[in-house]
């Protein structure tokens, strides 16, 4: 029996050998069927090109194809149509290899009848259906494999619930990022397990997501936390996505997960460089620098206790900015000295780690314990030697030292410390160690050469003074004393001539006036090129014989506060204040147009602070900062660096309309002073 309304495709070239077949195979074909003949190899092609068959019977002897080829030609044209040889070639050899060859059947014309042809026919065409089937499962098999394959291998995690809120599968990834571990989650409700994994805000967004995709509406979802783990929550981004079945209805939910931790470490780290770098830029002092970058790393780091330690001329290590430590560790740890105090963190900061060290050691050089009291536990009483213990003693229990380097040299350390196991982590050191001790290090690098220079042009300042004293002094003791001398003489020698001539009278009185002019030039130049007042009186009788020079030359009126007290004031720092002052009075006059000038100085809690206020037209506010920028105003510019250097101030206050308040401030004690002296 042959399928209702098939259509086969005879290639046979005997007529007769065609029209017995059709005889035999009508009454056994059990339905109405299509038998089209082509007498030639070339006509079957062509019709396998314009139609559809169902089935093929093959003569394998044609006049334009013989044997096997004859198969393989209609076997090239298509591989989706069963053939069934039907020859007149009895031959068992030849039908094994048409068999192998992918014939479905071989039939000897003469010994079948029309029964068995039609039987050959239908296990034929259902025999290609079920290989067509089986092919079409071994693909969509395969597919599935690979789409398995595919989610276990991504780094997403994937998980597949059913229309009931059960957990169908979970891919690794998620049952790593989740912490999984145990029994399958096949099974288990999808929105109790989420409860242990999540806070309340997060599980109730997840929980609305899941009833909009199982009513078939993709929900909108945002980041959530996943806190599986307390001591390491993951940020994570999840998706929603719905397949459906053939009637369109849902019928599984697919959730993916997408850790973003290392993408959000990504951007903690672009912002701390950035930040790093904005503080870098700012014309902080050293010391202002130092604590912001404390506590960026503070914050960042989650560990108590950080400090940077700088190395100095001395080889001591002192903590330079800090926070967290108490002040008796700092006191007993500040001042450490390279190659005299046994520690981690002189050894470190000298590049020379002893055998103990290496064990703890990254390939950065960078030191560091996440369980203090079982490595000093394990060390010999000889070895403990080696370590100061003060940590230990301190109760930390996770201690880094990461060092800080200018290129390849070493100029300090940053200390991380906490009391707490597994503060300092091999991926947060490393951290530290791209990111914030290069970076440290060039500002470190940037401030001792922008200390450099504030000496050097400190120490030219001084040099300047001490010229000009030197130069008024010698002014004084020899070209003054010379014209008072001469002035002397010429007095008596105008004295003897007084009554006998009086032409000559008049020469010696113009000699004498020039004299007189001469002399009061060379007092005023001594005076201004150093006055002696600063250094017999002191700053506050300078400051205030300035003043009155001033009011004298320019027509404004000055009152002097405080300037009458005796104070004991290093000698380069009433250089510093005093051309300070003169700078200052000198702009009065060129720029503020005021008539009043009131200068105060005072001491307050250890500083000196000199203040000169006019009431002149006054300035808006970003002109002073903006000028000093643009280096329009290098006296101020010179002002300003000039008291950075003996650790004091320098600020203006003014608006426009309103005058102008200058006040410098210093410690009376300055260091850098006491050493220029």
């Amino acid at each position: 029996m042959i399928a209702t309304g098939a259509k086969i495709l005879l290639i046979e070239d005997n007529p007769a050998d065609a029209y017995l077949l059709q005889d035999i195979l009508l009454p056994a074909a059990g339905g109405p069927y299509e038998l089209c003949r082509a007498d030639r190899m070339a006509t079957g092609l062509e019709q396998l090109s314009r139609g559809r068959f169902d089935a093929i019977l093959l003569d394998l002897m044609l006049p334009d194809s013989h044997g096997i080829a004859s198969l393989e030609r209609v076997q090239k044209a298509t591989n989706k149509i069963p053939i069934i040889v039907l020859t007149g070639i009895e031959d068992e050899q030849l039908a094994i290899n048409a068999i192998r060859h992918g014939a479905q059947d071989y039939l000897v014309k003469g010994t079948v009848d029309g029964r068995t042809i039609a039987k050959a026919i239908r296990y034929a065409i259902d025999r290609q259906k079920a290989d067509e089937n089986l092919r079409r499962s071994e693909t969509a098999y395969a597919a599935a494999r690979t789409a398995v394959d595919t989610v276990n291998a991504m780094e997403e995690g994937v998980m597949l619930i059913n229309m009931d809120g059960t957990v169908r599968s979970a891919n690794p990834a998620l049952l790593r990022m989740i912490k999984h571990v145990g029994s399958h989650l096949e099974g288990s409700n999808f929105i109790d397990l989420l409860a242990t994994m999540t806070g309340p805000e997060d599980l109730a967004l997840i929980r609305t997501a899941l009833a909009a995709a199982i009513r078939g509406v993709v929900p909108e979802l945002r980041e959530i936390t996943l806190t599986s783990a307390p001591s390491d929550p993951i940020p994570a981004i999840p998706r929603m996505a719905i397949i459906r079945d053939v009637t369109g209805k849902p019928a599984t939910v697919v959730l993916t997960v997408q850790d973003i931790t290392t993408h959000r470490r990504a951007e903690d780290q672009h912002q701390i460089v950035t930040t790093l770098l904005a503080l870098f830029a700012q014309n902080t002092s050293r010391k202002e620098y130092l604590d912001a970058v404390v506590k960026v790393i503070h914050q960042w780091s989650g560990c108590r206790c950080i400090g940077i330690r700088i190395a100095n001329e001395d080889n001591k290590i002192p903590y330079e900015a800090y926070i967290g430590f108490s002040e008796d560790f700092i006191k007993s740890e500040c001042m450490l000295v390279i190659g005299k105090d046994e520690c981690a963190c002189t050894r470190i900061i000298a590049r020379h780690p002893d055998k103990r060290d290496l064990l703890h050691l990254t390939k950065r050089g960078s030191f560091r314990w996440d369980n203090m009291p079982h490595f000093m536990g394990s060390l010999s009483e000889a070895d403990k030697k080696r370590y100061r213990g003060a940590c230990l003693e301190t109760g930390f229990s996770s201690v880094a030292i990461v060092p800080v380097r200018y290129r390849n040299t070493t100029v300090g350390a940053i200390h991380f410390a906490d009391e707490q196991r597994n503060m300092t982590s091999v991926e947060m050191i490393g951290l530290a160690e791209t990111t914030f001790a290069p970076i440290v290090g060039e500002a470190i690098h940037r401030f001792t050469i922008e200390t450099e220079l504030r000496s050097l042009s400190l120490k030219l300042t001084l040099a300047e003074a001490r010229a000009r004293r030197e130069l008024a002094v010698a002014l004084h003791d020899t070209v003054g004393q010379s014209l008072a001398l001469g002035k002397i003489k010429l007095g008596a020698l105008h004295a003897l001539l007084a009554e006998k001539e009086k032409e000559p009278l008049k020469v010696l009185r113009e000699i004498r006036e020039m004299f007189d002019e001469a002399v009061q030039q060379t007092r005023s130049l001594s005076f201004e090129l150093s006055p002696p007042i600063l250094y017999e009186l002191g700053l506050g009788a300078a400051v205030e014989w300035v003043g009155e020079e001033f009011s004298k030359r320019h027509g404004f009126q000055v009152r002097c506060h405080g300037t009458d007290k005796e104070r004991s004031i290093a000698e380069a720092m009433s250089v510093l204040f005093f051309q300070s002052a003169r700078e200052l009075l000198t702009n009065i006059t060129k720029h503020a147009g005021a008539t009043e000038v009131n200068i105060s100085l005072l001491d307050r809690n250890g500083q000196l602070v000199l203040k000169i206020i006019d009431n002149g037209r006054g300035m808006e506010p970003n002109v002073f900062e903006g000028g000093i920028a643009r280096n329009n105003s290098f006296g101020l510019f010179s002002i300003r660096e000039r008291m950075k250097q003996i650790g004091g101030t320098f600020e203006i206050l003014s608006e426009a309309g309103q005058g102008t308040t200058a006040i410098l401030t210093a410690p009376l004690q300055t260091a850098v002073s006491a050493s220029l002296k």
